[in-house]
């Protein structure tokens, strides 16, 4: 990459600090998640990108009713390159995660600051560090006459969060032709903080919820009742000899093993002299590719069987979400290789190719036969009280996007 453009990037830090500002105060939270949708944001980022570069833009909005406006936004910017035949995709999403436990947090989640080289607030890390990334360096290149490479296509979406039937799913039953097999998909999701890992392949996911019912009494005659909560620990216990049934490992996933994970208890009984007659919780299962997920099901369904059987109680196993892994990103992947050179080239680091055990939109891409590659460098805040983004990586992040634009 030319010097004179790693120098721009480093130059605007306080530019991309006010962008960081301005899109973050921005409360785009899907109305499922209490919010009214991305419209408003959408709007600003339209005009900062005809503002950054001349380009065209292709809207696949759907509607909504319980948004402001009643869309849900989703729209590529295109720019031409020096070369037609094939284009660069980098995709962002507009939503960002929904903000729980207000009291933990330091200040209000949509009123962004500065402190100590980060950017506080909901969203600066997922992902409005990687569209203003994406933002500087379009200025970049178009401030030092430097036109990109390949037709550059930058994808911004809706519903992210929420599954994406609103967002990327809805762009590809819309416009499927725009998607080229020999295009390079570069998918600002997943990531690292040391910056190297480049995604290649992604765990299956299985979310489900197990209801066990037996017979409430009070705590003093035990022989009364069937207690629903102690067949709940019984059926926890059975369910980890899935590790034991599902034993492979794929060193390219950190952990390299699937998991099986008991997580959100729902509350029972309000009194500590009351043995419950009702019992919820659920678990949450990361897959290895190898296995298809049939066969996990039915190994949970034979668990859930037995303790029926010795417990005495009878359990409701629902299966509340399942994705199915994508087919893997061949290592050989032209935009696998982009992405490790360009590491080598900006950063001086070796890249790694590794899989995610949590789902990103380069997985709907997978699916339709596309080889995307995902990667961002974060510190892996998005998801917790007084999310950060790292000015220092949204700097370095520019700076390997900006080189995956200006390169063949």
């Amino acid at each position: 990459m030319p010097e004179p453009l790693f120098r721009y990037i480093d130059e605007n830090r306080d530019s991309a600090i006010d962008l960081m500002l301005e899109l973050t105060a921005i409360p785009a939270l899907s109305p499922r998640n209490g919010g009214i949708g991305e419209g408003r944001k959408a709007d600003l980022l339209r005009k900062l990108l005809a503002a950054a570069s001349p380009g065209k833009f292709l809207e696949f909005p759907l509607s909504d009713i319980n948004a402001t406006p009643p869309l849900r936004p989703n729209f590529v910017f295109q720019i031409p390159g020096r070369q037609s035949e094939k284009a660069l995709w980098i995709v962002n999403c507009l939503d960002v995660e929904p903000v729980e436990e207000l009291s933990l947090w330091e200040g209000d989640p949509f009123e962004p600051y500065v402190k100590e080289g980060r950017i506080f607030g909901r969203g600066a890390e997922n992902n409005n560090q990687d569209i203003v990334a994406t933002l500087l360096a379009l200025r970049g290149m178009r401030e030092l006459g430097i036109e990109p490479a390949n037709t550059l296509r930058l994808l911004f979406l809706s519903d992210e969060k929420g599954g994406s039937s609103r967002g990327l799913k809805q762009v590809f039953q819309q416009a499927p032709h725009l998607f080229g097999r020999n295009d390079l998909y570069l998918v600002a999701d997943g990531g690292s903080p040391d910056g190297l890992s480049v995604g290649i392949s992604e765990k299956s996911l299985l979310w489900y919820k197990f209801t066990l019912r037996g017979k409430a009494t009070h705590a003093s005659t035990p022989h009364l009742g069937k207690n629903a909560l102690r067949a709940s620990a019984v059926l926890m216990r059975e369910l980890d000899h899935l590790m034991e049934l599902f034993p492979l490992q794929d060193p390219i996933f950190t952990p390299p093993y699937s998991t099986f994970e008991p997580t959100l208890k729902e509350k029972n009984v309000p009194g500590v002299n009351m043995i419950p007659g009702l019992s919820v919780f659920y678990m949450d299962c990361r897959i290895l590719p190898d296995y298809p997920l049939e066969t996990v099901e039915e190994a949970i369904g034979k668990f859930v069987a037995q303790v029926e059987e010795s417990e005495g109680v009878s359990i409701e196993a629902e299966r509340v979400l399942r994705l199915d892994s994508a087919p893997k990103t061949s290592e050989d992947a032209p935009m696998v290789g982009r992405l490790l050179r360009s590491l080598r080239e900006v950063g001086g680091r070796e890249g790694k190719m590794t899989g995610l055990g949590s789902t990103t939109p380069a997985a709907f891409f997978r699916k339709q036969g596309l080889a995307a590659a995902s990667w961002r460098k974060v510190e892996r805040t998005a998801h917790s009280p007084n999310e950060s983004a790292l000015i220092d990586n949204l700097l370095y992040e520019s700076k390997v996007f900006a080189w995956n634009m200006e390169h063949l």
